[in-house]
């Protein structure tokens, strides 16, 4: 005959071993779950970090550029002179020499960021002209008597300047 307490005994013994297995899986799940969760925290982190990084790279290369046109700009300035004696001889000379010159000089400056500002026929602003002469009744810049300039659009030397009046 069958011994139903012994069979009984196995049935509870089987029931309390899956019992453990269940814990001991639950127990799993819930580590793989706070597992899976610093990893995403720990992904966000590494994304925010890189964020930062690139952020501050483009900062440092920027200032890095600042640094560079501040040190072009002192030069820039103290040639300004001396391009203002080569315009001169330009427009009182036939040499092409002087004119060929000329040209390589503006086209070096140009390409490290100098332009020359625009004024004869413009509306006069404070910010890039310098009046030194007023006649008339309108705020038109009549005559450039000085070029300015500007570097990188910052105005290093205002151009000098007549207006038509009423400023």
């Amino acid at each position: 005959m069958i011994d139903k307490t012994g069979v009984k005994n196995q049935i509870d013994e089987k029931e309390r071993l899956i019992a453990e297995k269940d814990k001991r899986i639950s127990e799993k799940d819930k580590l793989i779950e706070e597992k899976s969760k610093e990893i995403s925290e720990l992904k966000e982190r590494i994304t925010y970090l890189q964020a930062d990084f690139d952020n501050l790279r483009k900062y440092f290369d920027k200032e890095k550029q600042n640094v560079i046109m501040l040190s072009n700009k002192d030069l820039i300035k103290d040639m300004l002179a001396v391009l203002d004696d080569l315009d001169s001889a330009v427009n009182n000379t036939k040499d092409e020499g002087i004119r060929m010159i000329h040209g390589k000089i503006m086209k070096l400056l140009n390409s490290k960021g100098l332009e020359p500002i625009k004024c004869v026929g413009c509306k006069f602003d404070p910010c890039e002209h310098e009046a030194l002469m007023i006649e008339g009744e309108d705020e038109t810049v009549t005559q450039e008597l000085q070029k300015g300039y500007k570097l990188q659009n910052v105005v290093i030397r205002p151009s000098k300047v007549k207006i038509g009046g009423g400023v």
